[in-house]
């Protein structure tokens, strides 16, 4: 029931007075009971009444505030609504009087051909040299115009082939590790390890890849750090494998040497594959270069693709030399 709906006067200005809250209250009667109550707490308690009153004072005024609040918002949203809609009248109003986009184009030409007689005017007030000079730099700003807008297209182009190439490089590393995994689960199988894939996971990260050869190598340091040996995929599995310490990777009495067959005996088989075509392809690229530059630029980028020192590279050169030469010897003898 609302203040306005109560028909008697003294009992609206006791609700008034008293601040009692009649929004629940359906009936006079329920609003004199309310009144009655709080008259008689007032007389047997007047600070807790008062106390009671001082709080719905308060929570009416922080209603009041956000009444005010929320109409002071509604005014300010009405005033933007009301700008927006005159700026929106205002634009509508300078569309119909713009031009159409074929109006607009026989515009530009026309502004463009005013702009050329002005200028052809100009210039009939200049010498034949000045003329020239002018001239000449219209037409140094066109073609500079034009430079840039071409420098800028093949900047974008070049910049799109590089991130393909860069996506390009990553597939084929990963497709490189890919078959160096399989090539050292291969060699781990022939020599009766008893989970090849578990000797990939050990291993995989001791090669380098060198990219003359398209194969990858395991590079034996000394104590102080220092290349005394290069190996390929099968020897460093076999070695691995051959030590006592790993005995329980391999299948009992089981060991065998590289090429050996499945029953752990030895075959005149020599390496195939990628690490035969490799030796193949470094012993003609040694004969070519013969002694190795450090400052030579391709072995300073083979360097860096493997991960090494210039020297470092330098020194696994010269000992697959030595390998190879020495394997060129024995078949020459032969």
């Amino acid at each position: 029931m609302k203040i306005e709906e109560i028909t008697n006067k003294e009992l609206a200005d006791k609700v008034v007075e008293f601040k009692v809250d009649i929004s629940g209250l359906d009936s006079e009667d329920d609003i004199q009971a309310a009144v009655t109550k709080l008259d008689d707490d007032l007389k047997k308690d007047p600070d807790k009444l008062q106390e009671k009153l001082e709080f719905q004072v308060t929570e009416s005024k922080k209603a009041y505030d956000a009444r005010d609040k929320a109409k002071k918002d509604t005014r300010t949203l009405k005033t933007k609504l009301d700008s927006q809609e005159e700026e929106l009248a205002d634009l509508k109003k300078k569309l119909e009087g713009s031009p159409s986009v074929d109006e607009y184009k026989q515009l530009k030409k026309d502004m463009d051909a005013i702009q050329a007689e002005r200028e052809e005017k100009e210039l009939s007030k200049l010498d034949e040299v000045e003329k020239q000079k002018v001239r000449f730099q219209k037409k140094m700003d066109d073609f500079e115009s034009k430079f840039d807008q071409t420098t800028n297209s093949f900047t974008q182009q070049m910049e799109e082939k590089d991130k393909e190439l860069a996506a390009s490089k990553k597939q084929v590393a990963s497709l490189r590790t890919v078959r160096l995994g399989a090539e050292i689960s291969k060699a781990a199988a022939k020599l009766n390890a008893y989970n090849p894939e578990q000797i990939e996971k050990l291993l995989v990260g001791d090669f380098v890849y060198d990219d003359k050869l398209d194969t990858y190598s395991f590079l034996e340091r000394d104590g102080k750090g220092k290349i005394v040996d290069e190996k390929t995929i099968a020897e460093r599995v076999k070695d691995f494998l051959d030590d006592p310490i790993n005995d329980n990777l391999v299948r009992s009495g089981a060991k065998a040497g590289i090429g050996a067959n499945d029953k752990g005996t030895k075959t005149d088989n020599k390496d195939t594959g990628v690490e035969d075509k490799a030796r193949k392809g470094f012993t003609k690229m040694s004969q070519k270069r013969g002694e190795y530059d450090p400052k030579d630029p391709d072995v300073i980028r083979a360097a860096e693709l493997k991960g090494l020192s210039v020297e470092d590279h330098i020194e696994t050169l010269k000992i697959r030399d030595a390998k190879l030469n020495k394997i060129k010897g024995i078949k020459e003898d032969n």
